[in-house]
């Protein structure tokens, strides 16, 4: 299986304005919107891949653009793709903006993506931002492992530059910092 990582494009949250940390459910920019077509045109997409997605508003308008006009798509969302915090920090707290949607948000907003049935109430509630590395290594291991149980040639996972840190950290990187994030639109393949 060919795990293909992507970064959402630029967000809201990460413009040069004062409380931008602060704005919950950031959306895309225009920019951002830009970012993701440009990425489409260099993505080989077909209805054969796998998509799953972080429950933010920023990663879903990402993947809405990178699978506009595909037919019979597979498209599941999950709370273990969610935003994490690269590198944990025990004194860091969860900024608002990185702050997932829940379960019931994403259902109403975004009827037409699929929940995994493993991914009970309390994934959806405790996320990963913050968890544990070895409750964070636990959890992600099951994803990785549902993802290959597809049986598809290729996942797409459309997520935050510090959780796509720490699953490279768990598919056996080292040394990986802040440095090696992919950036707004960014791309990491990596077969699994």
């Amino acid at each position: 299986m060919e795990l293909i990582f992507v970064r959402h494009g630029q967000g809201e949250h990460k413009l040069d304005v004062p409380g931008r940390l602060e704005r919950k459910h950031p959306r895309l920019t225009e920019q951002g919107r830009r970012q993701v077509l440009e990425l489409k045109q260099r993505l080989d997409m077909t209805k054969q891949d796998l998509f799953v997605v972080s429950p933010t508003v920023r990663t879903v308008e990402t993947l809405e653009l990178l699978t506009r006009g595909m037919t019979e798509t597979r498209l599941w969302v999950s709370p273990l793709l969610g935003p994490r915090m690269f590198p944990q920090n025990p004194e860091w707290t969860t900024l608002p903006c990185d702050i997932p949607l829940t379960r019931q948000e994403t259902q109403a907003a975004y009827p037409w993506l699929r929940l995994r049935t493993e991914d009970d109430e309390k994934r959806w509630r405790l996320g990963i931002n913050d968890r544990p590395q070895a409750e964070f290594a636990a959890e992600a291991s099951e994803l990785l492992r549902w993802m290959r149980e597809q049986e598809c040639l290729r996942v797409f996972a459309v997520s935050h530059d510090g959780t796509i840190q720490a699953y490279r950290e768990l598919l056996g990187e080292k040394g990986l910092s802040r440095d090696d994030f992919l950036g707004e639109a960014g791309v990491y393949t990596r077969k699994s």
